[in-house]
């Protein structure tokens, strides 16, 4: 099926629908539908997106009728008012004619909408069992079905449609998604009135009974304001940005891309579209548009720059939420670090200490030592007693007597008693401090693995911390350089 072609007035018209990713993973058939139809002097382009509750299991055909239903009822209006420039231009220079003549279209678009759905309703019926399969979870819905009120639901969708006719642009909506009209100057705006009702999961529907008053529409005169592109596309396209500058910037480089890449626009688009739902909303994708290829080649610097500009703030917003979320366990890791490190240092400070302490107990240890083998000499009268008087600065010369030797013998005795209590305190105390070390020694090591694993982290989580810090910075001259 033809999906694009352009013309001689270097206009380029196409649609594309794709099956949502989530649609495929469900086993659930594309809901989405879109068109073109090119005559002489006449475009339409139009997309509709079949609801995805449950209980419109049917609006596959329904989005299907709505773009047939738009594309015939639009272009026998053009037929009819193709040959009367001047009317059009007196009927939309005037508010209440235009609403009067564009009322009339669009009511023409839901009758003939209802009509095919009650054709299908004839030759395809709906059987109690569809009904209960797909309303379990609606009783008053099911309820309605089964009496056989409001069977169009089953067909609900969405519309979006556009008719360039001589110098004006007419565009009709029911329902969400979004139309971009893309002018000469550069400027881009969505001109269809919103609809405060079309909230999140929530739209209003061809279906609905006051759909021929809720359906919105505007005129654009072209001669006024020259129109570079016309998209429209399904709620997948819009739910795959997270502001409305995303989609105007899909559109724009949708605008580039087919200046081009003409020949290998409908792959490309295939391929693109593919890619947005399986990343971005997994909802089916609709998209249908015009480019004047013309204007649109003018505007390339503009839409570069534009591109480039939201791409860099997407992706300064990326690495900003990353830094965001990374900070807390930075910190985190930081105060292990160093809570470690102070632990460390002051653990292997005590460890000095008690080395120190240590060596000067054994040091001390081997002084009394040596003392108490002096004084166990002096006592047992091994050596020469004016020798010993010699080493222990006894230094009166006087006749050695035996009771001298005993009262020298006394005063040793006691003195030894002393240095041996004070090596078994010495000991005591080496014992006490060398349980300590082993102890000390046990924990320094556990520290010492735990400094090695928390800043070998630290510093693989820091790198990576500091590289999205750099990429901030390095995105944000990028801007400032635009």
């Amino acid at each position: 099926m033809l999906t694009s072609i352009k013309d001689m007035n270097d206009l380029f018209i196409f649609n594309k629908t794709v099956r949502g990713n989530s649609h495929i993973t469900k086993n659930i058939p594309c809901e989405d539908n879109s068109g073109f139809l090119k005559t002489d002097s006449n475009y339409i382009i139009t997309i509709a997106d079949g609801h995805g509750d449950s209980t419109c299991f049917r609006s596959s055909i329904g989005s299907k009728f709505a773009v047939e239903s738009a594309i015939k009822n639009l272009s026998e209006f053009a037929k009819i008012y193709e040959e009367k420039n001047d009317e059009l231009e007196k009927i939309f220079s005037d508010k209440d004619s235009t609403e009067f003549v564009l009322n009339n279209l669009t009511t023409q678009i839901i009758d003939d909408w209802n009509e095919k759905v009650k054709e299908d309703l004839k030759q395809n019926i709906v059987t109690e069992e569809e009904i209960n399969i797909n309303c379990e979870n609606s009783q008053s819905t099911k309820e309605l079905y089964l009496s056989g009120n409001r069977l169009n639901h089953i067909y609900g969708t969405t519309l979006i449609c556009g008719l360039i006719l001589k110098n004006f642009l007419i565009l009709i909506q029911q329902g969400d998604g979004r139309c971009d009209v893309l002018y000469e100057n550069g400027e881009i705006e969505q001109p269809i009135p919103w609809d405060e009702r079309c909230e999140t999961n929530v739209t209003t529907s061809m279906c609905d009974n006051d759909a021929t008053e809720s359906i919105r529409y505007c005129v654009i005169n072209m001669i006024q304001k020259p129109v570079a592109a016309c998209f429209m596309g399904s709620d997948g396209i819009e739910d795959s940005y997270k502001n409305m500058e995303g989609t105007h910037c899909f559109y724009r480089k949708l605008s580039l891309e087919c200046l081009s890449k003409q020949d290998r626009f409908d792959a490309y688009l295939e391929k693109e579209l593919s890619q947005m739902s399986m990343q971005r909303s997994q909802d089916d994708m609709s998209v249908s548009g015009i480019i004047d290829l013309s204007k649109i080649s003018k505007l390339q610097k503009i839409y570069e720059r534009a591109i480039k500009e939201y791409e860099l703030n997407e992706k300064l917003e990326q690495v900003d939420a990353l830094i965001k979320s990374k900070t807390r366990k930075h910190d985190v890791l930081g105060n292990r670090v160093e809570q470690c490190s102070k632990e460390y240092e002051e653990t292997l400070e005590e460890l000095e200490k008690l080395e120190q302490e240590i060596s000067d107990l054994e040091e001390r240890k081997n002084a009394v030592e040596k003392e108490i083998d002096i004084y166990n000499e002096i006592v047992s009268g091994k050596e020469n007693l004016n020798k010993k008087k010699k080493i222990f600065l006894i230094k009166k010369k006087e006749k050695n007597t035996q009771k001298e030797l005993s009262r020298t013998q006394k005063l040793y005795r006691e003195k030894l008693e002393e240095k041996l209590a004070e090596f078994d305190k010495i000991s005591n105390l080496l014992n006490s401090r060398n349980e300590k070390m082993a102890i000390l020694r046990g924990k320094f090591e556990e520290i010492e693995n735990s400094k090695e694993t928390i800043f070998s982290e630290y510093e693989e989580y820091d790198e990576n911390y500091r590289d999205l810090q750099e990429q901030y910075e390095n995105l944000r001259k990028q801007l400032e350089d635009l």
